[in-house]
């Protein structure tokens, strides 16, 4: 079945300006756009991997986005504010907050309802066999004038419930151990690029058209229905290149073994509502109330919200209990 295309919209490319070129870019990865705040003007962030990076914490940035006018363009962040899983990080996700440019042609996922929480899970009838799409880069025909997001379909192969699944290490502070993390196993074959992402899975619906020639339901039938968030890319148990795999120039070629690690969409969750992120979308749902800043530049809008967000990073935590009077 067909994905809709403003799922592909939703996607844009990870990487740094390529130099000697205007809006090309050298990919690290693939990210995806979600709206937190329920299509107000603040809480819109960039959902990646973050393994992919590890090396460029302190790196300035380029998100590649699609144009309204038919090309693409750079989007260049000079100081990243990347936000990771507020307990647990071994959670391969990353989340940078983001002003989306007027210009861009591209969609948002809501974080309510479409990145599904446990409840959503259980009751949309999906698991082991429903259809997939990843929705990614691929490195070697990522598009030159524009972003051009390849669809790989599968389905979800495991939903460990009782075993977590082994991860290559990839945060510095797990490097020699051995890393299990809670994930889906879902069946396809991403290439190389396709890391941090989103996996999209459409929900199966019971079809009781024929009820009345099968009154005891002994004979079910099923349709495919809405699509729905069910986590992001983040590796692939892969082999060595063999003779019948053509090798790209100048580099090496990782063969995918149809077997991808996808973290769940309650861990996204997890990310998007940690509590710095909670308390600048409050701050900015506070300061949309107070009077008329329109005397206020776009850039001075942006310096303020990530200047907060940093003051916040940087600010311990209350404790959870008032120490003894001395």
């Amino acid at each position: 079945m067909r994905l809709e295309e403003q799922w592909r919209k939703c996607t844009v490319v990870i990487g740094s300006a390529k130099a000697g070129t205007e809006n090309d870019i050298v990919p690290w990865c693939t990210g995806f756009l979600v709206d937190a705040a329920q299509g107000k003007p603040w809480g819109k962030y960039v959902v990646t991997a973050a393994h992919a990076l590890t090396d460029k914490d302190d790196c300035p940035v380029d998100i590649r986005f699609n144009t309204k006018d038919g090309s693409s363009r750079n989007y260049y962040v000079d100081t990243p504010c990347w936000i990771t899983h507020p307990t647990d990080d071994n959670v391969d996700v990353a989340v940078l907050p983001i002003d989306i440019p007027d210009w861009a042609d591209c969609t948002l996922i809501l974080q309510q309802p479409t990145v599904m929480d446990d409840f959503k899970f259980r009751t949309k009838n999906i698991g082991v066999g429903s259809r997939t799409y990843t929705v990614g880069l691929w490195k070697f025909l990522h598009g030159e004038n524009r972003n051009q997001p390849f669809v790989y379909t599968g389905h979800i192969g495991l939903v460990p419930e009782d075993q977590k699944v082994p991860v290559r290490p990839w945060a510095p502070s797990h490097r020699n151990e051995r890393v299990l993390v809670d994930a889906y196993l879902v069946e396809g074959e991403p290439l190389d690029g396709v890391s941090g992402a989103p996996v999209f899975v459409r929900r199966t619906i019971d079809n009781r058209l024929h009820a009345d020639l099968d009154p005891k339901g002994k004979t079910k039938t099923y349709v495919e229905g809405s699509i729905w968030l069910l986590g992001m890319h983040s590796d692939s148990f892969t082999g060595k290149a063999g003779v019948e795999y053509q090798m790209p120039p100048g580099g090496t070629f990782i063969v995918p073994r149809g077997v991808n690690v996808v973290v769940p969409s309650m861990k996204i969750n997890e990310v998007l509502n940690h509590p710095d992120l909670k308390r600048a979308r409050k701050s900015s749902e506070d300061d949309a109330s107070l009077p008329d800043k329109s005397s206020l530049s776009a850039e001075e809008v942006v310096r303020r919200r990530d200047a907060g967000l940093r003051k916040a990073l940087n600010t311990p935590p209350e404790p959870k209990t008032k120490p003894d009077a001395v």
